[in-house]
């Protein structure tokens, strides 16, 4: 996960955001099965397309729709932001933000978990 300069780690608070228990559960079952399956189904995981190599991780439940952008660092998906997604078009702000923190992230000014 990537960690602010500020101490921070966005992903982690986000997810804290979320008040239903079932609704977190379903998020990390995702992430974990991305982590465990070597080719995700793109429904879990896909590569948004002209996006400086941003990825995107869907976790859907019967409630909302969650998204959580990253990109990868040799074999490690770094996390950089989450969101609850309102439209069918990922918000160019997010994938701004996630580009930002990749450019941080490989510039050594910030750290990860």
């Amino acid at each position: 996960m990537y960690k602010t300069e500020a101490g921070k780690y966005p992903v982690f608070e986000f997810i804290e955001t979320i008040r239903v228990q079932s609704v977190r559960a379903r998020i990390v079952k995702v992430f974990e099965m991305v982590e465990q399956l070597q080719n995700p189904p793109t429904i879990f995981l896909k590569k948004l397309a002209g996006r400086d190599d941003i990825w995107e991780i869907r976790a859907i439940t019967h409630q909302q729709s969650f998204r959580f952008l990253g990109f990868y660092d040799g074999k490690r998906l770094i996390l950089t932001n989450g969101f609850a997604k309102q439209t069918d078009k990922t918000p160019l702000q997010e994938i701004e933000l996630a580009k930002r923190r990749k450019e941080m992230y490989f510039s050594g000014q910030r750290e990860l978990i």
